[in-house]
Formats: C-alpha cells, structure tokens, sequence
C-alpha cells in the first residue's frame, strides 16, 4: 500500500457519542508492523497535520499525543509502530512524496486535455 495520510472529523468515542474529534491515520507500507497507526484529537484542538506534512513528521505528532496519555491499553504496540516510523522515516517520506508526485502528474494528465 501506499504510504498516505488521511485527516478528518467524525464522532469517535463511544462514550461521549456526540462529540466531534480529529482523527488522523498514517497509512504504512506492507513491511511496516502495522498497516496503519491512528490517533484523534478533540475538535478543539486540530493537529497540526497538513496536505504538505511528511509522514515522519505525522509519526513524530501521533508519538507525542501518546505520550501524553496517563493510560492508553495499546501504548506499547503503538510505541514500537512509531519507533519503527523513526528508523524508517527516509524510506516514508520518500514513499509518501513519489506517490504525492503520481498523483499530482495524473492530476495534470487529465486537465491538460482543456488546454
């Protein structure tokens, strides 16, 4: 799979139903330990996560949003997901950016028709 991100608002927690939170999903490789690690955020409080933010960058956020749990059951698993992110954070990124750049060059294939 393609390493990608993925950033939207939806109603995560089952205990609190109605409350809106930011979900963020880093999408791994298939040699990665996991096929993706995700973390959310209160609604209020958006991750600074954008279109252009480098999957390192996004491991190294969700990283420091786990920390910053006083208990989370999955810390762990977590914990050596990012770890890997960390010694593979090159190979991530340059995952991430070649299919940003297919993605960019199919988008110009199909407007160039106009033109």
């Amino acid at each position: 799979m393609a390493v990608r991100i993925t950033k939207c608002t939806g109603r995560y927690d089952f205990c609190h139903p109605h409350e809106k939170q930011w979900s963020v999903i880093l999408h791994l490789p298939d040699n990665a330990p996991a096929k993706r690690i995700s973390e959310t955020w209160p609604e209020d409080d958006e991750p600074d996560i954008y279109n252009d933010t480098p999957p390192s960058e996004v491991a190294e956020i969700i990283g420091e949003r786990i920390k910053a749990y006083l208990f989370q059951s999955d810390r762990d698993k977590k914990r050596k997901i990012i770890e890997w992110c960390e010694e593979n954070a090159e190979e991530l990124d340059r995952q991430w950016a070649e299919a940003k750049i297919k993605s960019l060059g199919d988008t110009i294939k199909k407007y160039r028709r106009y033109l």
